[in-house]
């Protein structure tokens, strides 16, 4: 299965595949220049690969090329049961998103919202900005990404997109759940209206 992680700046998206990481032993993947790449591993009995470098603060796919994250999934999704990728602007991309995993069929895939209220979301920003010694007053522009992502949700369920959204106090449990309970192979066609 094929599971982006969606959330606005601060919603926990990188906070979540480390934990989901921190769960079992992992192998780091990096390119020609050392760069961790993505990460392998296996949760029971399906391997899965997380795409990103997440010894960054802002992990996963912030600051990849759209082209390059793509490119990983294709490798990824002929060596793995799972692949995983989160970022902000791979959240922002649902439309683009939905398409390619369409067309990726009979692939599963899924998106996995979290959505958490906007004020948590900017209060997590401003500490992390805090953390790396960044005092200046925080605006919080976020409110665009945060509506986008609820803008997302509702477009999944619109269109019959294979989605979840996932408790955003806690959102390990769920993803577990996705992963363990998804098998390589669709089930069922995907609607038509993805195309």
């Amino acid at each position: 299965m094929i599971i982006q992680i969606s959330g606005p700046v601060g919603g926990g998206k990188t906070h979540l595949m480390r934990a989901f990481m921190a769960g079992q032993p992992v192998t780091a993947h990096q390119d020609e220049r050392g760069r961790d790449v993505g990460y392998s591993g296996r949760l029971k009995s399906k391997t899965f690969f997380v795409i990103g470098d997440y010894r960054r603060v802002c992990g996963g796919a912030e600051g990849l090329e759209q082209s390059v994250v793509k490119e990983r999934i294709r490798w990824a999704m002929k060596r793995y049961d799972h692949v995983m990728f989160e970022g902000m602007m791979v959240s922002t991309c649902f439309g683009t998103y939905a398409a390619l995993l369409n067309n990726w069929a009979p692939r599963r895939h899924s998106f996995a919202f979290i959505h958490p209220p906007i004020e948590v979301c900017a209060q997590r920003v401003a500490a992390r900005r805090a953390a790396r010694g960044d005092v200046r007053p925080y605006k919080n522009s976020n409110n665009y990404f945060h509506s986008y992502i609820g803008n997302a949700i509702r477009r999944a369920q619109v269109m019959g997109a294979p989605y979840v959204v996932l408790d955003w106090r806690h959102p390990l449990p769920g993803l577990l759940r996705l992963v363990t309970t998804s098998s390589r192979k669709a089930t069922r066609p995907l609607a038509k209206r993805w195309a």
